[in-house]
This record gives C-alpha cells, sequence and structure tokens, in this order.
C-alpha cells in the first residue's frame, strides 16, 4: 500500500507516547484522512528501561515500531527510514519533539509539494529552565536556532535542521544522508549543501515542532565538539564545503588565542547562570583550531 504521508521518527533513550498521541489528535485536510497516514518509530537501540516505556506503540494500527539490534547512528537510521517508508511524503520528526497544536500536520500537507523540501522549524520554552545546567542549551536554542522562516528563507540551506522537515521521498532516495559520518554531528548541515548542488528548493516556514530535549551544558559541549570533528572531515573530502565557523577561522586565523582559553570557557559555559553565546562561539573556533593542529583529531 502507498500512503500519501509517512511520518518518520528515530528514536533514542526519549519517551515517544507524548508525541504518537499528539500526532494520532491531529487535524488533517480534507484531501488526507488518517487512512493515508502511517508512522515509523524505529529505535536506534535505546536502554532496556526506554524500550519497555515505548513497547506499547507496538500495538497500534498503522505504526511500525523497529527495535533495530545495533546502533546505526543519525544519518544511517534516517536513510533507513526512508527506505523502508511507503509514503510519497516523509515527515522527519526527532524524538524529543512535540507538535504545538492540532494543525501541524495540516499546515504541512497544505504546503508540500513533490519537487521541494520544507522545513518547519524548532521552537523552545519561553520560560527558562530551572536546572541551570540546560540554560546553555536552552539560550541557544531559543537565540540561535528559533528563527521565524522570513528570516530562514534569506540564507535557507544554511538554516535547515533535520528536527522537524518533510521531504518527498523520491528526493530522499536520491539525496541521502551521508552515512561517513558516523557520530553525531552536521550531517544535516552537509544534506542541505547536497540539496542545493542537486538544485532542489528548500522552503522554510512557520510550522516549528518544539524542542523538548534539552541537554546539560557537559553534554552539548560534548556534542558540539564532536560536531566540529565531523565538520573538519566533511572539508577534508569536500574542500567546496563551507559554513560560518569555516568562515570565521578564516577571517580570525591572526588573532592570538591560545588555546589554554579552552577550559576556562568551558568552566563558564558549564557553570555559569547566564552561559554567554560569544563565549561559545570561541570555544567552538578555538575547538576547531586545536583539533585542526592535531594529526589524530578525527
Amino acid at each position: 500500500m502507498t500512503y500519501t504521508l509517512s511520518i518518520v521518527v528515530p528514536v533514542y533513550n526519549f519517551d515517544v507516547r507524548p508525541l504518537m498521541l499528539r500526532l494520532a489528535e491531529q487535524d488533517l485536510p480534507p484531501m488526507a484522512s488518517s487512512k493515508d497516514i502511517e508512522f515509523l518509530f524505529y529505535d536506534d537501540c535505546s536502554s532496556t528501561n526506554v524500550l519497555k516505556t515505548n513497547a506499547p506503540l507496538q500495538m497500534l494500527p498503522n505504526l511500525r515500531y523497529k527495535k533495530l539490534s545495533q546502533n546505526l547512528g543519525r544519518s544511517r537510521i534516517r536513510n533507513l527510514l526512508a527506505r523502508e517508508a511507503r509514503g510519497r511524503l516523509l515527515l522527519f520528526l526527532d524524538c524529543d519533539a512535540m507538535p504545538p497544536d492540532a494543525g501541524f500536520l495540516r499546515r504541512y500537507l497544505e504546503a508540500a509539494d513533490e519537487q521541494s523540501v520544507l522545513c518547519g522549524g524548532t521552537a523552545y520554552s519561553r520560560q527558562a529552565p530551572k536546572d541551570p545546567q540546560l540554560l546553555l542549551r536552552w539560550r541557544y536554542g531559543r537565540k540561535r536556532e528559533q528563527k521565524p522562516a522570513s528570516k530562514r528563507n534569506e540564507k535557507p540551506y544554511l538554516h535547515f535542521h533535520s528536527f522537524n522537515f518533510l521531504v518527498p521521498r523520491h528526493i530522499m532516495l536520491r539525496v541521502p544522508f551521508d552515512e561517513s559520518l558516523k557520530k553525531y554531528g552536521h550531517e544535516d548541515t552537509f544534506f542541505a549543501f547536497r540539496l542545493r548542488e542537486e538544485g532542489i528548493p528548500l522552503r522554510h516556514f512557520d510550522n516549528p515542532a518544539l524542542h523538548l530535549g534539552l541537554e546539560p551544558a557537559s553534554r552539548f559541549i560534548q556534542k558540539t565538539e564532536q560536531g566540529i570533528r565531523n565538520l573538519l572531515q566533511l572539508k577534508k573530502a569536500r574542500p567546496d564545503f563551507s559554513l560560518r565557523l569555516l568562515e570565521a577561522r578564516e577571517r580570525w586565523k591572526k588573532l592570538p588565542l591560545p588555546s589554554s582559553l579552552l577550559p576556562i570557557l568551558k568552566s563558564h559555559l558549564t557553570h555559569s547562570r547566564r552561559p554567554s553565546l560569544r563565549a561559545f562561539d570561541l570555544y567552538k573556533l578555538l575547538y576547531l583550531r586545536k583539533c585542526e593542529q592535531s594529526k589524530d583529531f578525527f
């Protein structure tokens, strides 16, 4: 059977029952019904407790809940979901995403076409988290990721995130995520780069999903470092690939900033109740320099 829409969710150590409940409560446009939609939730080797929590989803109709025997990572699991989905359109949501209201799917289906990628965006709670360890991730999300479509469309490929986007299946099979990136970071950046190379339109519109999964600052910094290593790996393979951090490196390469500042900046970012995003930018720039100077940064 071919569906109009496949909602595909890579799951890792997160309770996705509330997400499925919100998706099941969606209002649909007149041209679609619940029979036109399938759900694929593929678990990428979560902990036993999370697997037990999400187990009831296996009993729901039109839902395929698959537990993978090995961790595939962010690129490979998305490509697997695309291959095994049966919808003409694929809506990718991260497992810690939450549609804001019952009109979320309707807005996507009304705006979709068969030749372009559609990105709804990301939103964060207005209320700062009580846990100070979550402040860096929250501030970064509010200031750097939560942008209106009018702003994102100024540089559409630069502002793409895989957190919440819709893509025709034939495009996803033609331009899959790069599976050479085994760990976290910049797989979505390079996907957007490939879309631009292939001349595939990328449109942003205002249909954000709420990002629920805030991480402690130490974990966010660790993932950022991994992302920078991926960025250098991509740059080595594709010298024409560029990003703002790489451009900043060129602008500031003569600035005498020692890597000994890294632990000072990291201490501020992990302990301050008002972590500075400029300090975070500087940390990323210095870590990039450190990696480039190392022979074994991969």
